[in-house]
């Protein structure tokens, strides 16, 4: 984790806070990862690890299942909720699960990690179609109380839908804090200047 996500508290206070960490979180890492080389996008460490364009498959990944994942939970929400007309305002954080990832390393479950099929290029375009799908259900998640539904996380229990939207955004700032240190590590090639 970098510097600032280390000294950064991560509460929401509704769904355009959300959105807003999410479309920062992809602007940022599409900035860093654009224009570099096939060389550079395949470079491993030495001392082992992912790529850059290994890290941006298990993103691709990852968030190809939570978009499935908070789709249904907004259908729950949504009945739970029952009618309204207006936003929902609610408070979240995720600062507890951010604490623990500060001190803890975490291995990916198996059905995460990247395979080496998808390039780079591919990655980046199905991230932007997610981030897509989630502006498009928006509207759906805007009048629905997202506190209300919850499902497991594998490492930190349950989360409701407002932390599973956010964990969204915090997990793509996570591994661009990975991304940077690679790119800055000196072993990553430097046919460009990074």
């Amino acid at each position: 984790m970098n510097e600032s996500q280390a000294n950064k508290t991560i509460t929401y206070k509704n769904i355009g806070e959300i959105y807003d960490t999410k479309h920062k979180a992809l602007d940022d890492l599409v900035g860093v990862v654009s224009g570099l080389t096939a060389e550079q996008l395949a470079y491993h460490p030495e001392q082992g690890g992912w790529s850059v364009t290994d890290v941006l498959e298990h993103l691709s990944i990852v968030e190809g299942g939570l978009i499935r994942l908070i789709t249904s939970l907004t259908e729950k929400a949504a009945a739970a909720t029952g009618p309204v007309t207006s936003s929902h305002s609610f408070e979240v954080s995720l600062e507890p699960h951010l604490e623990r990832s500060r001190s803890e390393k975490y291995i990916t479950r198996e059905n995460y990690n990247p395979t080496g099929t998808l390039p780079a290029a591919d990655a980046v375009k199905h991230l932007r179609e997610i981030q897509d799908a989630m502006d498009a259900l928006r509207p759906r998640l805007e009048p629905v109380d997202p506190t209300l539904v919850r499902f497991p996380h594998w490492i930190f229990g349950p989360l409701d839908l407002a932390q599973w939207l956010g964990f969204l955004g915090v997990h793509e700032e996570r591994h661009l804090g990975q991304l940077r240190a690679l790119i800055a590590s000196p072993g990553f090639p430097r046919s460009r200047n990074v």
